[in-house]
């Protein structure tokens, strides 16, 4: 007599237990697959809000250097605490020192606090740090003589809801140069 099972009847339970564990292992590849594409697009998105940072930091810089007289202007000691307000009221288009907006001759009657006034509004409030990035912040400091800290900060995107807001800084130093009479 013979005590083994038939052929077929062991292969059979075999199978089905083979499958059902390959799908318990593709599921949860699946779910890293996931998270990692999570982690990808959080990454990308921070990584957008730094680069836009980095272009309002520079285009700062360079009006600093465009209006060396008025560099104290652009201190954030300078302005108005409450952004809303400040953002409320657009300084006169005429110290845009855009020659698409003005005559270029007119220029002269703007003070170089009025140009500063103009430039950080465009930066602060016009499409710019406010509007461009989740809780964007602007802050002008002076660290010695002639020499200034902007700072531009921002949230972060976050995997967890729990972790609270977190911020993202871009600090960058200025030296715009000594203003010479013309």
């Amino acid at each position: 007599m013979n005590d083994y099972p038939a052929k077929g009847a062991v292969n059979e339970g075999t199978s089905l237990l083979e499958v059902l564990i390959a799908a318990v292992i593709l599921g949860i590849g699946l779910l890293g697959i996931s998270a990692l594409q999570l982690t990808s697009l959080q990454g990308a998105g921070n990584a957008e809000y730094r680069g836009r940072a980095s272009d309002f930091a520079s285009s700062l810089t360079e009006r600093m250097r465009a209006n060396k007289p008025g560099s104290d202007s652009y201190l954030s000691s300078a302005l108005p605490v409450d952004n809303s307000d400040y953002c409320r009221t657009q300084p006169p288009v005429i110290c845009s020192m855009n020659p698409v907006n003005i005559d270029v001759a007119d220029i002269s009657i703007c003070t170089p606090e009025q140009l500063a006034a103009y430039d950080l509004w465009e930066i602060r409030c016009s499409n710019g740090v406010r509007n461009s990035l989740p809780g964007g912040q602007l802050m002008v400091t002076s660290q010695a003589a002639g020499v200034y800290q902007i700072q531009i900060n921002w949230l972060t995107r976050t995997r967890n809801s729990a972790d609270g807001e977190k911020r993202d800084v871009l600090s960058m130093t200025v030296m715009p140069g000594i203003a010479q009479d013309l």
